[in-house]
């Protein structure tokens, strides 16, 4: 995955399940990662799991 360390990927769906995961393993693996889902509590965890990690991430609310 160092290839794509830095590059940008856009996760729909990810406050939970699998787009969570993947979202999640994207950032782990040094992406930064756009993530988008309609629950703006969990967005807002996956947010927190991103500052965490000492990265600029965004996650969307999308209503």
């Amino acid at each position: 995955m160092d290839r794509w360390r830095g590059r940008v990927a856009l996760v729909t769906g990810a406050s939970v399940g699998i787009g969570a995961a993947i979202a999640k393993s994207l950032v782990q693996h040094g992406m930064k990662v756009v993530g988008c889902a309609r629950n703006v509590e969990q967005i807002e965890v996956m947010r927190r799991y991103s500052i965490h990690l000492r990265e600029v991430k965004v996650y969307v609310p999308v209503f």
